[in-house]
């Protein structure tokens, strides 16, 4: 995430999520949307399992934790209804 500041510069700053596995992503939309069409293959990425979001909620204030399962569903519901208005398409 990026901030501009009153400084006038540009600030880098983590953004802390919630920790999950990519089959723990996986199963979970297949739990939400079972007619989904989705496999995962190869070896995971080096991605750090912990970043320190600290600085970045001093600077804008804190905000709650989403866990995984309300995040799926959030994410698959705005989809869908992104595709229902035609905003979007699930062509491949």
């Amino acid at each position: 995430a990026e901030a501009e500041v009153a400084t006038g510069h540009s600030e880098v700053y983590d953004l802390q999520g919630t920790k999950a596995t990519v089959e723990a992503v996986v199963e979970r939309i297949r739990q939400v949307a079972p007619a989904a069409e989705i496999s995962i293959d190869g070896a995971s990425l080096p991605f750090p399992a912990d970043f320190d979001d600290r600085p970045l909620r001093k600077l804008i204030g804190s905000w709650p934790a989403t866990a995984l399962d309300s995040g799926v569903e959030r994410s698959i519901a705005m989809f869908r209804d992104l595709l229902k208005r035609g905003l979007v398409s699930a062509d491949a």
